[in-house]
């Protein structure tokens, strides 16, 4: 058991990073009332024990991690026995899943600017660290569209028969903004969604001058100093 979990560790940031894709991309493949209640919950669990992996030499962030993941389980078996799915349900389910989301990704950040030796899995972080923008920026966007749902136009009502629900609407709209292309289909029209917008616009810019440049120049004095040896 030990040498399994030893080599999961070991490969945490494409465990990570694979498990972003599924929840990014199965939906176009999966019929999306199977998604919505199968495999969505499925893959963020998987998401959540490749954070897990990740956090787990981080001796302050452990507990914090354990506690939020002790909340989404009992609010997870509280719904399925019960049978409830109330708005308050979701909420909890949303912002814990936000916080755990944050923390793991700063954490995973982290480690792939302290890394020394550039090798693929920190490449696959380095992948991870950016899609993990994204989906801050969904959290953000989401958490602002529900206290204000007239903060962004061009967002279709939330009705399984269209091809989107809301939320992936919103999904979809953070990562247009993290790319910075705006096909303007949806738009920011109040104060505090806009500064969001340029928020996160500016977050990935930062990420990709700064960490993409500092691993690759690490890669490249890498090989640099291999050939000479």
């Amino acid at each position: 058991m030990k040498p399994m979990l030893s080599n999961i560790r070991q490969k945490r940031f494409e465990f990570f990073f694979l498990t972003q894709l599924l929840i990014l991309f199965s939906s176009i493949i999966i019929p999306f009332g199977i998604y919505e209640a199968v495999f969505s919950p499925l893959f963020f669990i998987l998401n959540i024990a490749a954070g897990v992996f990740i956090v787990s030499k981080n001796h302050f962030l452990s507990p914090l991690i354990k506690v939020i993941i002790g909340i989404l389980l009992f609010e997870f078996l509280y719904t399925t026995v019960s049978d409830i799915e109330s708005n308050w349900n979701l909420y909890i389910r949303f912002f814990g899943y936000a916080v755990f989301y944050t923390m793991v990704s700063f954490e995973l950040i982290k480690q792939v600017w302290r890394s020394v030796d550039i090798n693929s899995s920190v490449i696959f972080g380095l992948m991870s660290g950016y899609i993990s923008i994204g989906l801050i920026g969904f959290f953000l966007f989401f958490l602002i569209d529900i206290f204000n749902p007239e903060a962004y136009s061009g967002i279709m009502d939330n009705d399984l028969s269209a091809y989107q629900s809301r939320a992936s609407q919103i999904l979809y709209f953070s990562f247009i903004t993290l790319l910075t292309i705006g096909y303007g289909e949806i738009t920011p029209v109040i104060p505090i969604a806009q500064k969001a917008a340029v928020f996160i616009g500016l977050i990935g810019q930062l990420y990709l001058v700064v960490i993409t440049s500092i691993v690759v120049g690490k890669y490249l004095n890498q090989n640099h100093i291999n050939k000479k040896q």
